[in-house]
């Protein structure tokens, strides 16, 4: 009897036992907003003056190609020679290969020029096949990076056909915004004949540094000491030449730019034999000096391809 009166109680309770459902909010919650992302980091073009070490070269394929004019006059001290204009172009295409951890670079140009003298008009052609291995040495102490190069051309000059055959080598070192290279390297001419005999050879020792004003904007200074040799009646004649080159480089975008520069030719002896230690040591009239002024227009496929290192 008692658990039949507890039945009948809990019975009537059951209402007041079970869970109630929650009445509905009177406002929506907002749904969950998702985390907000940092917008992007645009990286800037690189900037010469602070890359320590030199970027290498392009990697593929890559195509460079320049044009202006050349004016040639006697210095401002040598007015006796006369002047000579023409148009010159370039156009060079190569390509970075990466064989065994050692990159090469083989590349083809063609240069033709045409000039106007005072006995009239003069046309050149040449084309060059050529084969770099860029920093196939790199010194960590020193920092001295090597590239040895060879060549062989074939050309047309006072219509006469010609080959020259080049082989060289070349050390680099990049002090902050500034780069600076030495190069040596041997040639010989020959004309296309019956018997392919070198009547020419040639060296030349090249120190070149170009150093980075602004991001654009670089400056360089060459100086060359060419050595001669050709095949005379009386046997061999040596002639030697400094030449001196003072550059500017702008470049307008990424892959366009133009060039001025100035080209100073000087023998490393004046009129009276007496050796010239200095290149404008000699402006006088006795030395026969030559001085051209060039204006170029050039353009690359590769920001990374830089104009004095067509080989990089």
């Amino acid at each position: 009897m008692p658990l039949l009166v507890i039945a009948l109680v809990l019975a009537q309770r059951a209402p007041e036992l079970l869970p109630r459902p929650s009445p509905p909010p009177l406002f929506e919650a907002d749904p969950p907003r998702p985390h907000a992302e940092p917008p992007p980091r645009t990286e800037r073009a690189p900037n010469p003056q602070r890359e320590r070490a030199a970027p290498g070269s392009v990697r593929g394929a890559w195509a460079y190609a320049q044009s202006g004019f050349r004016l040639a006059t006697g210095t401002f001290f040598g007015p006796q020679v006369p002047a000579a204009g023409g148009v010159e172009s370039l156009v060079v295409r190569g390509w970075g290969l990466q064989r065994d951890g050692v990159r090469l670079v083989p590349s083809v140009s063609v240069a033709w020029a045409t000039v106007e003298t005072s006995t009239g008009r003069q046309d050149a052609a040449l084309a060059t096949v050529r084969l770099a291995a860029p920093e196939v040495l790199f010194e960590r102490l020193s920092r001295l990076r090597l590239t040895p190069f060879l060549g062989v051309a074939l050309g047309v000059a006072d219509q006469v056909p010609v080959t020259t055959s080049s082989l060289g080598l070349q050390l680099e070192r990049r002090f902050g915004p500034i780069e600076a290279a030495y190069r040596a390297e041997a040639s010989g001419l020959s004309p296309i004949s019956g018997d392919l005999v070198t009547d020419r050879w040639q060296l030349l020792n090249r120190f070149f540094v170009e150093g980075w004003i602004l991001p654009h904007v670089s400056a360089a200074l060459g100086l060359d000491l060419v050595s001669r040799w050709r095949n005379g009646s009386s046997g061999m004649i040596q002639s030697d030449l400094f030449v001196t080159t003072v550059q500017l480089n702008f470049t307008l975008l990424e892959h366009v730019g133009f060039t001025f520069s100035m080209d100073t030719t000087t023998p490393t002896v004046d009129a009276a034999g007496a050796p010239v230690w200095f290149p404008f040591y000699a402006f006088n009239r006795e030395a026969q000096n030559l001085t051209s002024f060039a204006l170029r227009v050039w353009a690359r496929t590769d920001g990374r391809l830089q104009r004095n290192w067509l080989d990089r």
